[in-house]
């Protein structure tokens, strides 16, 4: 299992994300929803889950835990 994006319509923030992952070539499964079909315990969009757990949720957190991810691969 990887990663896994949660994102809405209407969403600034999702569409930050999105924007970030596909410039940094992130391997990612994206799943629009609507808010009111909410995955999981989500209730803030985007969401980010790994291996079907909740791990950061709003533009911040998520581009926040990818740059930090790569930080520690280099």
């Amino acid at each position: 299992m990887g990663y896994s994006l949660y994102t809405t319509d209407h969403c600034h923030a999702c569409s930050v994300v999105l924007e970030y992952v596909e410039q940094e070539n992130i391997n990612i499964e994206v799943y629009p929803t609507h808010r009111k079909d909410r995955p999981h315990d989500a209730f803030v969009f985007p969401a980010l889950f790994k291996d079907e757990k909740l791990i950061a949720y709003g533009d911040d957190d998520i581009i926040g835990h990818f740059v930090k991810a790569k930080a520690e691969v280099q």
